[in-house]
């Protein structure tokens, strides 16, 4: 798992972001799932203070086997959802996966 830190504004901070924009180019292989989530997700809390985390999150993205990008999508949300206590933040995840050639 590759972690890329947000290194502009966030959205809605500010009018005019353009400036503060840092723009990155990076390859997806085959196979390969990009993950893009709100801060929401990795700060689910649960009952005892624990966040749900960035390392929780990398676990889950590495789990093994054929995952369409509907089943990863749906896999962070249960188990975020399952692990917190009350959702005290927005949570918002896009996943794209790049298929194998021989998928259909």
């Amino acid at each position: 798992v590759d972690v890329l830190e947000p290194a502009g504004p966030w959205v809605g901070i500010a009018q005019d972001v353009s400036p503060a924009v840092v723009e990155r180019e990076f390859q997806v292989g085959r196979g390969d799932v990009l993950c893009l989530i709100t801060d929401g997700v990795v700060e689910a809390t649960a009952a005892g203070g624990e966040l749900f985390g960035e390392e929780r999150l990398a676990a889950l993205l590495c789990e093994p086997g054929p995952r369409t990008a509907s089943q990863v999508l749906s896999t962070i949300f249960e188990r975020a959802e399952g692990f917190m206590a009350a959702q005290a933040d927005d949570m918002t995840a896009v996943i794209l996966r790049r298929k194998h050639d021989d998928d259909q």
